[in-house]
């Protein structure tokens, strides 16, 4: 709550077209399926917010939250539903938690 009533206006800005790179310099090599998985979780949860479907959007500061925790928590295989609910769904309304959490599920088999 603190970020709406903190700034008068919102301005939607384009999300970097490399985040996959971002991602992969950020943390070494991520293998291809577990970026495409992660690329695919961005991509849903940012129509879900174009749709009006929730009420926040995921930045790519976050996403790079949801990958470490993943990393740290995941050891040999990376542990994106832990990522999202830890740096993501925890800060959302239960509604919007529970439909992005949903997204992780079907993405995040």
């Amino acid at each position: 709550a603190a970020n709406y009533s903190r700034f008068a206006i919102t301005i939607h800005k384009p999300y970097p077209k490399n985040e996959a790179k971002i991602l992969t310099e950020t943390f070494g090599k991520i293998p291809e399926v577990d970026l495409k998985s992660v690329m695919s979780f961005v991509t849903a949860v940012r129509k879900a917010y174009d749709e009006r479907t929730i009420t926040n959007t995921l930045s790519t500061r976050e996403l790079l939250e949801i990958v470490d925790l993943a990393i740290l928590r995941g050891r040999d295989k990376l542990n994106f539903k832990y990522g999202v609910q830890k740096a993501f769904t925890a800060r959302m309304s239960s509604i919007d938690a529970a439909a992005i959490n949903s997204i992780a599920d079907r993405i995040f088999e």
